[in-house]
């Protein structure tokens, strides 16, 4: 029995590193195109980061880049929603820093949008 207990506590502790380790490297790798810079932006302003509705957060992320995106940029409507999502359900710090933010948007963004392997 104590066998059992041991395998089980082995095993998990393995899933929860490589998990960890995943979502370290998620939180480092870049959103495509633009998006992410847009993104850095937006974690510089306390408004938005501070903000904790969800629909509120979606339409201040919205309104950013609609307004702040470069002359002759553009986002398929696709890609910015994904990037909204991500931004809206991140998961937050206690105080969250800048970069906090931005590595938690990232992270959240490839959860839901996974590298298919070709």
């Amino acid at each position: 029995m104590k066998l059992k207990y041991l395998l089980l506590c082995a095993t998990l502790s393995v899933a929860f590193t490589s998990s960890a380790v995943l979502a370290s490297e998620n939180g480092k790798k870049p959103i495509p195109g633009k998006s992410d810079v847009m993104v850095a932006d937006i974690c510089l302003k306390p408004e938005i980061q501070s903000e904790t509705d969800y629909k509120k957060t979606k339409e201040l992320v919205r309104t950013e880049f609609e307004e702040n995106l470069p002359i002759g940029s553009k986002i398929k409507e696709k890609d910015l929603n994904a990037v909204i999502e991500a931004f809206a359900t991140r998961k937050r710090d206690t105080p969250e820093r800048a970069d906090h933010c931005q590595e938690n948007v990232r992270e959240r963004y490839w959860e839901m949008n996974p590298v298919k392997d070709k």
